[in-house]
């Protein structure tokens, strides 16, 4: 440890200053940090659960109406493209941030259960991944469903033509 000089004035001899040693001080510190450690409970990571089908040996589909569904396609820049129904033309996709798709599933799903002509009032939302998009885009865009309390949804392979829809957008 290090002690400081103090030079005398006039002769007259100064008292030294206190020494006080700071090493009980340390060890309280590290003390208090491991039992605080110790103490603590580390937060568990939170996960979605995701049924995944399996792979039967034959090919088996589900039926929906297309009038029921919504297709979102995450993509480049943390955009959703989406389009309700069946893709015909390039017009009716649509590019948006995810706050303005969480809208567009909200006001799906409330326009399906305003039609009393159809059969179902269940909303089908069908999530395909583009190549281009991130990881969590689709942690986002699955977030989305928990929110919205959508109960059927499935994340599907994007189709050819799809892909050409989005290469066509502006």
């Amino acid at each position: 440890m290090a002690d400081l000089i103090v030079a005398q004035k006039n002769g007259k001899r100064r008292l030294p200053p206190p020494r006080i040693d700071l090493t009980p001080m340390v060890d309280l510190g590290f003390l208090l940090i491991t039992f605080f450690m110790y103490t603590t409970t580390i937060s568990k990571p939170k996960v979605i659960d995701l049924n995944m089908p399996y792979k039967p040996a034959q090919e088996m589909t589900t039926d929906f109406p297309a009038s029921n569904s919504m297709t979102l396609i995450p993509t480049t820049g943390h955009q959703i493209a989406f389009y309700e129904g069946l893709l015909e033309h390039k017009e009716q996709m649509k590019t948006v941030s995810m706050a303005e798709a969480r809208k567009a599933i909200i006001d799906k799903k409330r326009a399906i259960l305003e039609n009393q002509q159809l059969k179902s009032n269940r909303m089908f939302v069908l999530i395909k991944p583009n190549t281009d998009c991130t990881y969590s885009d689709v942690v986002n865009v699955l977030d989305e469903m928990i929110i919205n309390d959508v109960q059927t949804y499935a994340i599907v392979d994007i189709t050819r033509e799809e892909q050409e829809m989005l290469k066509l957008r502006p």
